[in-house]
């Protein structure tokens, strides 16, 4: 997210500015500052960063929810996807990417997906309204003499 390399630039005290002009979606508020030069900003881009660190309550809300379900996608991947033990299937890594993101939206609070017979997929809310994504491994062995 540019937002966060914006902060993180700002922070290092590294970045060379340009000035910028940008109206957040939801109040209006026309925003004026700079960013860092070299990151190739488009007009959207600069409504998008205004809207995300405006102080209006919903530029809040928004920018929480979006941060939310990157980590959640983040996590997904982790568990679930290129960079977990045994990578699965991309149309189950899509049920659960809008299982999350139905979280985050408020349409869901829980979702338990059996995958195969070892590997199952649990997700829910937190009473802190955090998203707890679960992966559940189950191997058995037996033997008969």
């Amino acid at each position: 997210m540019k937002t966060e390399e914006v902060i993180k630039q700002t922070k290092d005290g590294m970045a060379m500015t340009e000035e910028y002009t940008g109206v957040c979606r939801f109040c209006g508020q026309m925003k004026t500052g700079t960013l860092p030069v070299g990151m190739e900003w488009t007009q959207e881009d600069i409504d998008e960063y205004v809207a995300e660190t405006c102080d209006c309550a919903e530029s809040a809300i928004y920018s929480r929810k979006k941060k939310q379900k990157e980590v959640a996608m983040r996590q997904i991947e982790l568990l679930f996807g290129k960079d977990s033990d045994t990578e699965q299937e991309e149309d189950i890594l899509i049920l659960l990417r809008g299982g999350a993101i139905s979280m985050v939206e408020g349409k869901l609070q829980k979702l338990s997906i059996d995958i195969n017979a070892q590997i199952k997929a649990r997700m829910s809310m937190t009473s802190k309204g955090k998203i707890k994504i679960e992966r559940q491994d189950t191997k058995k062995d037996a033997c008969e003499a």
